[in-house]
């Protein structure tokens, strides 16, 4: 039921690279992997996993593509996506000071804000939102960079998002769910006071009729009941 919100993440072992005094820049046409990357081009990637800037700088100077894909990846990510997810801030300001694309899209529609969110990473959110990210960019099932946090409880990064003018009424494709909804079948009652404090709609309905209320009286989250039922009178 609540399957498309657990998202999984084929992470490897950590990768090791040299350090940016260490680098031989090397023709990124020659040495490709199996994936098609060079031997810099993996480098320049963990590097920007890792957060070590000086590398980063160095492969950018030398004219690597700032929006490079990480074909290993099977949703293609963006070196901005992959520096977001871990959090690495600074190389996420780097990045987007040398023209990386902050909206590019994966294959299934998410951008770096999206993983950023769902990684609960709130300081990269806050440098991304500034910097222009699309607060409510959409992926292939209609989960935004809000959806994403609420999917993950974290409380911090959807009170920025919430503060930054992030959308609360988007249903899911498949279920029609909500983040309301979700953050009461989840039992976070501090998202769900922050969504209704910026007025998400206490009678949005999911694909099977339900509003978040009755999701609360049928998974007995008792507290969340109350307040919803409160809300709904105000409304």
């Amino acid at each position: 039921m609540l399957s498309f919100l657990l998202f999984t993440m084929l992470v490897g072992a950590p990768l090791s690279y040299p350090n940016a005094s260490e680098i031989k820049f090397q023709e990124t046409t020659k040495a490709k992997d199996g994936k098609g990357l060079s031997v810099d081009e993996v480098t320049f990637i963990e590097a920007a996993r890792q957060g070590d800037n000086a590398t980063v700088a160095k492969f950018l100077a030398a004219g690597l593509d700032v929006n490079l894909i990480d074909k290993r990846d099977d949703e293609r990510s963006t070196i901005l996506m992959v520096a977001a997810m871990a959090g690495k801030t600074d190389t996420v300001k780097l990045l987007l000071d040398h023209g990386a694309a902050i909206n590019a899209k994966t294959k299934k529609g998410r951008t770096a804000l999206t993983w950023a969110s769902w990684r609960g990473m709130t300081d990269t959110v806050r440098v991304l939102l500034a910097a222009g990210a699309d607060i409510n960019s959409r992926d292939s099932l209609g989960s935004s960079p809000l959806t994403f946090a609420v999917s993950r409880n974290r409380t911090e990064t959807v009170g920025v998002l919430l503060n930054a003018g992030a959308k609360t009424e988007f249903h899911h494709t498949e279920t029609g769910q909500t983040a309301l909804i979700d953050a009461v079948v989840r039992g976070n009652i501090d998202i769900v006071r922050l969504l209704l404090e910026k007025g998400a709609n206490v009678n949005e309905q999911d694909k099977e009729g339900r509003k978040p209320v009755d999701w609360a009286r049928r998974l007995n989250r008792v507290e969340i009941e109350v307040l919803l039922r409160k809300a709904a009178a105000k409304s």
